[in-house]
Formats: structure tokens, sequence, C-alpha cells
């Protein structure tokens, strides 16, 4: 292994900056950025986090605009783009649609974000919705998901503690070895000598 990496130093450089190049271009397109925003969602431990701080920023934009007085089509226009997620943003364009076509915003939500919006969000925006609360109810959501959101970092954090400081640990020794080992070498041939 140390011997192919040494032969082709050269083209393992180059191939890592050519995929970054490719990875950063793809990025740059619609598409591109739509499957990796999608991608992101699927990820097992990233991926919740990422879909309910979308969730709690649509629900929080929504609630805010609904209060001030702005027509459900713009609010639910301009909320859908700053859920910070391009697959999650197509969704909700959806969710546009239907309500521009005189459907029912809950109705709407459950159709097409059914695989985003977990099943007690949908029944909440329903139930606020047929009371006339939605407003109240965004924001009951919007709070709700951000205490989930805390308390998963939280849990995130807590793993990741000591596997840092592990890591750290064995950095540290690496460090240390590669410090005192030329001395104590120097040390034994000195006194040999």
């Amino acid at each position: 292994t140390d011997q192919f990496i040494n032969d082709n130093w050269g083209g393992i450089i180059f191939f890592i900056a050519f995929f970054i190049f490719v990875f950063w271009r793809a990025l740059k397109t619609e598409a591109g950025l739509f499957q990796w925003h999608k991608f992101i969602l699927n990820l097992p431990i990233f991926g919740p986090i990422a879909q309910k701080m979308a969730i709690s920023r649509f629900c929080h934009v929504l609630d805010t605009l609904d209060r001030t007085g702005v027509p459900i089509l713009e609010a639910l226009d301009i909320a859908g783009r700053t859920a910070g997620n391009t697959y999650i943003e197509d969704r909700l364009k959806r969710v546009h649609g239907d309500v521009q076509m005189g459907k029912k915003v809950a109705l709407s939500i459950s159709t097409h974000t059914h695989d985003i919006f977990p099943p007690h969000v949908l029944k909440m925006i329903q139930v606020g919705e047929d009371a006339g609360a939605m407003d109240d109810m965004l924001s009951e959501i919007g709070s709700m998901t951000d205490a989930e959101v805390q308390d998963r970092v939280l849990k995130l954090t807590a793993t990741l503690e000591p596997v840092i400081t592990v890591v750290m640990g064995v950095f540290i020794l690496v460090l240390a070895l590669a410090i005192f080992l030329p001395i104590l070498d120097m040390y034994e041939a000195l006194s040999k000598g």
C-alpha cells in the first residue's frame, strides 16, 4: 500500500482534486443540489436533524406571516423557500399549487410532504386549520421541533465527546512518540559510543 501511494501520489492527488471539483460543480446545478439535499435527509444521524430544522423554519416563518396578515398563498410561497433544503422546498411548492387550486392547507401538506412531516405534526396542522387557529398550532409545532432538534444535537454531542477525546489522546501520543523516540535513539547511540 505504501509503495502504491509512493508510486502514484500525483495521480491520487489529481483524482481527489478532480472529484472535489466535479462535486462542487454538481452542487452549483439545480439538479445536483436537489439530489445532495435529498441525500442529506437520508443520512442516519444528521438527516433527521436537518429534516426537523427545515420543518421548524417553515412553521416559524408561516406562523409569523400568518399572524401579520400576509395572504396564505404568499405566506406558503415565502415559508417554503426558507426551508433551507431544495428537496423540501420542491415539495412545499406543490403544496402551494394545491392551495392555489382551492385545497385545504393541511390536506395539501399531508399529500405532498407525508415523508417529511411526521404524522403527529400533520395532525396538529389539520386540527389548527379546522379550529381556525393554525398560527397557534404552527407556533407550537415550531417550538416542539426546536426542542427535538436541541435534544438530538445534545445526544449527538454527548456521543461524540468520548470519540473526540480518544482521537485527541491518540494524536498526542503519536506526537509525543515522534518527539521522544529520536531523542531516545540518539541517547542510546551516544551511550553505546
